[in-house]
């Protein structure tokens, strides 16, 4: 791995899975990589998470978009993993330009992914015009276990804006070990090892790690 290395999780609303998948990633890659968690979320649920945990993880405590600038300047060879709130803001895109993989988590549902495609496309194209050859990595989260027929549909959907958007093979589906894991401030894989959820998200793990890092 290069490092540093920073994976920014962020969408333009909230509720789609971006805590949860930031969490997850920074402690599960805290296993094998150091890693600070950053929280830009207004709700604060990583920061909640992690101060429950046995052992915190590191985190960065940045007051806005100026500051980050200056602390992405200087970083340490460690893995950054930032879970941005769901709205656009200056620190938001700040995130997203230093961002070597911006993951976004976002619902099959059509209406949820046609208003991805309409008003995160304008925030990508306003990153890639500062400079920054960034495109999405678009994350199925919250997914029905029964949906299939939807993921494809929301694939093709996804695929057509090739120019801002990729997909994960991974999709991660809605199951209740997600909500009892945060309740534990556990990782999925720490809470159940060898549950659904967690080959889920062992899946995202190796994807990321085998394409990206």
């Amino acid at each position: 791995m290069q490092l540093p290395y920073i994976i920014t999780v962020a969408h333009q609303k909230g509720g789609t899975g971006k805590t949860t998948t930031a969490v997850n990633l920074a402690v599960e890659f805290s296993k094998t990589h150091p890693v600070t968690l950053i929280d830009f979320d207004a709700q604060h649920l990583a920061t909640f998470f992690n101060q429950r945990r046995d052992t915190p993880l590191p985190m960065a405590q940045i007051d806005g978009a100026e500051a980050f600038k200056e602390y992405v300047e200087d970083l340490e060879p460690r893995l950054y993993v930032i879970d941005v709130g769901g709205f656009d803001s200056t620190l938001t895109r700040y995130a997203m330009i230093a961002a070597d993989l911006l993951i976004t988590p976002v619902n099959t549902d059509y209406m949820e992914v046609a208003s991805l495609m309409r008003s995160f496309t304008k925030i990508i194209h306003a990153v890639q015009q500062a400079g920054k050859p960034l495109r999405a990595k678009v994350l199925f989260s919250r997914v029905h276990p029964s949906a299939k027929h939807a993921i494809e549909e929301a694939k093709e959907l996804v695929e057509s804006k090739g120019e801002f958007f990729e997909v994960f093979d991974t999709v991660i589906r809605y199951r209740a070990d997600y909500d009892r894991a945060y309740k534990q401030a556990k990782s999925v894989i720490e809470y159940r090892p060898y549950g659904d959820a967690s080959m889920e998200m062992q899946q995202l793990i190796k994807e990321i790690d085998h394409g990206k890092i």
